[in-house]
């Protein structure tokens, strides 16, 4: 429609007119390492870009996390390297970015045990794109991931490379926009480079790109991605054919960012930008625990703790409710609150050590039962959970980490009358929650009721959930 082509130019150009808000550019600064190395013309590009992907796309938190500005902020700006070399695609393909307060644990049917080593790898996601259009993250890896410019590893980077990847209606590393001999090309480059990558990992020799890249084509396009913009020196150095197949799609030279030391570089400039003092950046989020500011009182140390908790920093309020700990061993709540801060950053045996340490010192308090019922749910321990839960009683109710937990533990257990309760209940609490669409199906469909089944289903589906045309970053595997 031209009309509405000509108005989102128009607000477009509106939006751009002003400049962007002195604390997206310290978000920025803190959590895309990357922005400091660009040349001054790149780094107004990626502005321009990433104010345009905050305003036109949608983020939604899920599982409790609200979303401030520094999610917002942080996502979009990371999502703008993969445009400096485009003109007028905003990702406006993608439909929402659904962003967790944790790595996901997404077995062929919901949390499985963290604690069976021969299948682990490949249970924990950090991220995944869906041919929908939809991209889940998770935020902690989000943060690690752009808070390190010479690491190549970033989800954001990933995930949104299997989506451009994906645009023409298929992945396999021959993006769109390619002419017909250029497409021929890429896919010859990146046969050969995945043939060179498996030879390269049976020979145990070391490379820049993480194992899993070896999967298919489809997962070398986005572990590369991942490489040409954070180690392009050592990608060239060992697959420069696919270095140059990257550099003709995104249109840059990441090399030029890195300078004459490499990657080392941008570990000089990180070093040289923690010295600085910048009154605005104290006041801001610090960028890990060694950073926060100590306090007089253990109670401020707890409200901190609090605070932090809410705004989906669960390492940083995991060492306030840490010192809180430390100045008294037997308070039971900071117990609590700092397991909530482990679990949720799939620390589950260390979360279950402090919610039986703070069930001992208060065998009433339902929420620390309710934070034995989560971890045991997350370790498998399903019957146990649920034993755990039956102590936790009401509060439970209102607690949609805690119901979601308990619903699985229903359905694992063969209770999944009671497991469809519980996450009508998630759902009654949170409509948008896809993960409880997505369990509930599950639990019509095994109780016989096929068409609630087929519409939680689709219901799943429309927010982002999804078996088919999924990809997935895994942990210590990476991305698949």
């Amino acid at each position: 429609m031209v009309f509405g082509s000509w108005f989102r130019s128009s607000r477009r150009k509106q939006l751009l007119a002003q400049p962007l808000p002195g604390e997206w550019l310290a978000i920025v600064e803190r959590n895309v390492a990357v922005y400091r190395l660009l040349p001054a013309a790149q780094q107004r590009k990626l502005a321009d870009c990433l104010r345009i992907i905050a305003a036109e796309r949608r983020f939604v938190g899920c599982k409790g996390l609200a979303v401030t500005d520094e999610i917002k902020v942080t996502i979009a700006a990371q999502a703008a390297l993969l445009l400096l070399g485009e003109e007028g695609y905003y990702f406006d393909r993608v439909t929402s970015f659904l962003i967790y307060p944790y790595k996901m644990i997404l077995p062929a049917h919901g949390i499985r045990p963290s604690s069976e080593e021969d299948d682990f790898d490949e249970r924990v996601i950090l991220g995944q794109a869906f041919q929908q259009g939809e991209i889940i993250l998770s935020w902690p890896d989000v943060l690690a991931g752009g808070r390190k410019a010479d690491d190549g590893e970033n989800v954001v980077l990933h995930e949104l490379a299997h989506h451009l990847d994906g645009l023409d209606g298929q992945m396999g590393g021959s993006p769109p926009g390619l002419a017909r001999d250029r497409q021929d090309h890429f896919h010859r480059v990146f046969e050969q480079a995945l043939d060179q990558l498996r030879r390269d990992l049976a020979d145990g020799a070391d490379t820049v790109l993480l194992p899993a890249a070896a999967e298919s084509t489809t997962e070398l396009f986005a572990y590369g991605t991942e490489c040409f913009f954070e180690r392009p020196r050592e990608l060239r150095e060992q697959y420069p054919d696919l270095f140059e197949c990257l550099r003709e799609f995104y249109k840059v030279d990441s090399l030029a960012w890195f300078g004459g030391d490499g990657p080392a570089n941008a570990s000089a400039i990180e070093d040289e930008d923690e010295n600085e003092e910048d009154e605005d950046e104290n006041e801001s989020m610090p960028a890990s625990a060694a950073d926060l500011t100590p306090l007089d009182t253990a109670d401020q140390h707890f409200a901190r703790g609090q605070e932090l908790f809410e705004a989906g920093r669960w390492d940083l309020a995991a060492a306030d409710f840490n010192r809180c700990v430390r100045a008294d061993p037997n308070d039971q709540e900071a117990l609590v609150w700092r397991g909530r801060c482990y679990l949720y950053q799939d620390h589950a045996d260390a979360a279950l050590a402090d919610a039986d340490r703070a069930s001992r010192l208060d065998p009433d308090d339902p929420e620390a039962q309710a934070l034995r019922g989560m971890c045991l749910a997350h370790l498998g321990r399903f019957a146990e959970a649920l034993e755990a839960f039956d102590h936790a009683g009401d509060v439970v109710l209102d607690d949609m980490d805690a119901l979601y937990c308990r619903g699985l533990a229903h359905a694992e257990t063969g209770g999944d009358e009671r497991a469809l309760a519980d996450f009508s209940r998630v759902i009654e609490l949170d409509p948008d929650d896809a993960q409880a669409w997505y369990e509930r199906s599950i639990c019509q469909e095994r109780l016989g009721r096929r068409a609630e089944a087929e519409r939680d289903s689709a219901k799943a589906r429309g927010l982002g959930w999804g078996q088919e045309g999924e990809t997935e970053r895994r942990r210590d595997g990476g991305m698949e």
